[in-house]
């Protein structure tokens, strides 16, 4: 056995190691999002102030420092003080210490021995203070305290504490203390009881242990901006608190209860305002607003309260931690770079299949450019949003016309509010935000400008507002335009910045033209009200932006399918760029004019969400047709339309399949325009008209730069197929029917997916 003793011994030792480190990393400690904590100074005291027994009061806050006392004849026994203390506001139930402390000295001149002194005429020489405290009328403290006074200076008086002794204590609101203190002086010299000198000299009641704790809250909005709440549970209430600071510290680690280092502070109370929100059950909250946008990862909220009452030696006498994970943008359920790119793998693969299977062999170099096509589709794919992402909400997003409610109940309507002006100016805001009011700074300097041609509104949305909030802040603002809320935050879901501090500005056609967070100066809203005439900030050379994106793969539907002859006819120069221009032209207007449309009708914009999902099932059903056959219906009828308008030797000399191709590639662009600038047509032209009779004539310039800008940058993306001379003439002849039935393969999962994004977006805004 000698000889295993010792492997066994180096074995134990290993495991009792191991054990002791499982042991150690598990009990150290981890502080995740939720956690919450106060230190609290636990010496709190009631003082006695006021110059004599008849002005003499019972307060939370520290004395002034100025002496105050009544003085005591030789042989008196009696009650000096009988004081009431304010009533409690916030009831608590607590086991403390309490005392109650007063200061004694003898005055007249009289000599430190004068009480110790044998002759003392049938008196003992000392002086005896009773002292009882009760609380919410219930006797909870009663001490006696006798010593013979050999004090004569007010700066040295005895002290006279009683002992401290522990009770369990609880008061209801609007309980009060009673501190009775009764005497008995059996000296020959005259005595002072002293309070409202220094700490040491003072007098009143002394509690030792936690009778409070404070409610703390922090919002993060969705511009990720603190909205700190407060509640000042402290038993005398808001009157308890001398000063309160907060700071904001993060991203932190899970192990560091309070920051490890001094340089990850965000944000802090220094010149922030604190507005008080009165809520309905009597209670008062007190808010900040913060600026700074958050980094995301978790963060501590610290408070540091000084009650008035307080320790003078302590910096904080209420210390609180909240904990709390500030979220990333939201990301979505589904990733679209991942489900879209797998989905180009397998239409590829399935249509390759397809292809094999009806006995067709594709040569080599064509199945290499459909290879090409599926990865320049790709960086196509990774400009699509998540499904359910916040990027799915455009920066020119349609509003919803959804319900807002005064204090009253009464309902308005976005719709209600624009009728009849340029432009609607909406300040969105939580509940008693601080940024409201710098908000409503820049409206009044706003509305100098512009006067009755604009409306604006205020919307409190988030923390569950209230008709309170209204009033009050009606009363904090005194403003002339209405205060309402968004009930289940169905309208500030649908913005740019969603449920936040913010400022947006709606056009006529019911799009945000402009938007930001917190505050926007009157400077930027009069300029973005002005641009409304003229498209807001949509840009006419948009098209030109799709020849890098979406351009790199429909490149292949590009291609020349034969060398370029001159026409048996001559015809007027520029005639073949010009059909270029405008086949690919009615091309995007075919697929932009029935939103167009019902922008300009006089009907609500939550229609208009129900026609944006028809409009993206118009592009399934074409990405499924093309897919099946080649070409949309919508392109072969177009084309065989606009051909026929052409002189007879333009349509012997260039054949109608070329103008169809044309056509295709303009409903593309059309749908990848809307994909990536969807208020294009609706903001930049629909808007312009509803603003007024000078914005018509702006509109349909816009319409027609829009269609021209859109058909020269098809004129340029056939130039560039060109450029290959016979190898893209090669590719162009023998691959063309492959690649548009691919690209329609390609299609289709992008066109479902963008039509499910949509439904989620109109959910948000109550439309399903």
């Amino acid at each position: 056995m000698r000889q295993y003793s010792i492997p066994l011994l180096l074995l134990t030792l290993v495991l009792g190691m191991g054990l002791s480190g499982s042991v150690s990393a598990f009990d150290e400690p981890v502080y995740e999002s939720g956690y919450v904590d106060w230190e609290i100074n636990p010496i709190e005291r009631l003082y006695v102030e006021g110059m004599d027994e008849t002005d003499a009061v019972l307060q939370r806050q520290k004395s002034d420092n100025a002496p105050g006392g009544i003085s005591i004849n030789s042989g008196f026994t009696g009650q000096i003080l009988n004081l009431n203390s304010e009533p409690i506001q916030n009831g608590f139930s607590a086991t403390v210490n309490m005392s109650v402390f007063f200061s004694v000295y003898l005055d007249q001149g009289a000599g430190p021995q004068t009480c110790t002194r044998e002759e003392q005429f049938n008196l003992d020489g000392t002086t005896t203070l009773i002292y009882s405290v009760d609380a919410g009328g219930v006797p909870v403290y009663d001490s006696v305290i006798t010593q013979v006074v050999d004090k004569v200076n007010s700066n040295e008086a005895m002290n006279f504490s009683g002992e401290l002794n522990q009770i369990n204590l609880t008061m209801q609101e609007g309980d009060f203390f009673t501190l009775s203190v009764s005497i008995e002086h059996q000296c020959t010299a005259r005595a002072r009881v002293q309070w409202g000198a220094l700490e040491q000299n003072g007098g009143g009641i002394l509690i030792k242990g936690e009778i409070y704790e404070p409610k703390g809250e922090i919002t993060i909005d969705e511009s990720r901006r603190a909205h700190i709440e407060f509640e000042p549970l402290f038993p005398w209430g808001g009157d308890d608190v001398k000063e309160i600071k907060w700071e904001i510290w993060g991203p932190l680690e899970d192990y560091e209860r309070t920051p490890y280092s001094l340089e990850g502070m965000m944000e802090n109370s220094i010149g922030r305002t604190m507005t008080i929100r009165e809520m309905d059950d009597n209670r008062s909250i007190w808010t900040w607003s913060g600026q700074n946008e958050l980094t995301p990862g978790l963060t501590n909220l610290q408070f540091c309260i000084t009650t008035t009452s307080g320790d003078s030696n302590s910096d904080c006498h209420a210390f609180g931690i909240i904990k709390i994970d500030i979220e990333e943008e939201n990301d979505g359920f589904a990733s679209a770079k991942l489900f879209l790119t797998l989905s180009s793998f397998l239409a590829l693969i399935i249509f390759l299949r397809n292809i094999f299977s009806q006995g067709l062999m594709l040569p080599l170099p064509i199945i290499g450019a459909l290879v090409a096509i599926m990865l320049l589709f790709v960086p196509t794919i990774f400009d699509q949003a998540n499904l359910g992402a916040d990027a799915a909400i455009d920066d020119n997003t349609r509003v919803s016309n959804t319900d807002l409610y005064d204090e009253n109940g009464d309902t308005f309507t976005i719709s209600e509010l624009i009728k009849g002006k340029k432009a609607l100016i909406v300040g969105i805001g939580l509940p008693a935000s601080e940024n409201l009011f710098d908000q409503s700074n820049q409206f009044n300097l706003t509305i100098e400008k512009f006067g009755e041609d604009v409306a604006v509104v205020h919307i409190l949305s988030g923390m569950e507002p209230l008709e309170s909030d209204i009033i009050q802040m009606k009363q904090q603002i005194n403003s002339s335009w209405p205060v309402l809320i968004d009930r289940d935050e169905v309208f500030a879901s649908g913005l740019p910045d969603g449920v936040s501090d913010s400022v947006i500005v709606i056009d006529p056609a019911m799009h945000v033209t402009y938007s930001k967070a917190p505050v926007a100066f009157s400077k930027e809203i009069i300029e973005a009200v002005d641009e409304i005439s003229s498209g807001g900030s949509q840009n006419s050379a948009a098209y030109f932006t799709l020849l890098f994106g979406p351009g790199l793969f429909l490149i292949f539907l590009a291609l020349p399918r034969e060398d370029w002859t001159a026409p048996e006819e001559p015809l007027p120069p520029g005639t073949l760029w010009a059909s270029i221009i405008g086949a690919s032209g009615l091309g995007i207007l075919i697929v932009n004019l029935p939103l167009l449309i019902a922008t300009l009708l006089p009907i609500g914009s939550d229609i208009l969400f129900w026609i944006d999902i028809a409009l993206m099932l118009w592009f399934v059903e074409m990405s499924v047709v093309t897919a099946r056959r080649g070409k949309p219906y919508e392109a072969e009828i177009i084309a065989k339309s606009l051909h026929k308008l052409f002189p007879e030797s333009f349509q012997n000399w260039r054949p109608l399949e070329d103008m169809e191709r044309d056509v295709l590639l303009g409903i593309w662009f059309a749908w990848f325009g809307i994909l990536a600038f969807p208020a294009l047509f609706t903001q930049g032209v629909g808007a312009p008209m509803l603003s007024g009779i000078s914005g018509v004539l702006s509109g349909l310039m816009n319409l027609i730069l829009f269609i021209i800008l859109g058909g020269l940058s098809i004129l340029i993306l056939r130039i560039l197929a060109a450029i290959g001379g016979p190898i893209s003439r090669i590719f162009g002849r023998y691959g063309a029917e492959a690649f548009t039935q691919f690209v329609g393969w390609c299609l289709v999962p992008i066109s479902i997916w963008v039509t499910v994004n949509a439904i989620i977006t109109s959910s948000l805004f109550g439309i399903l």
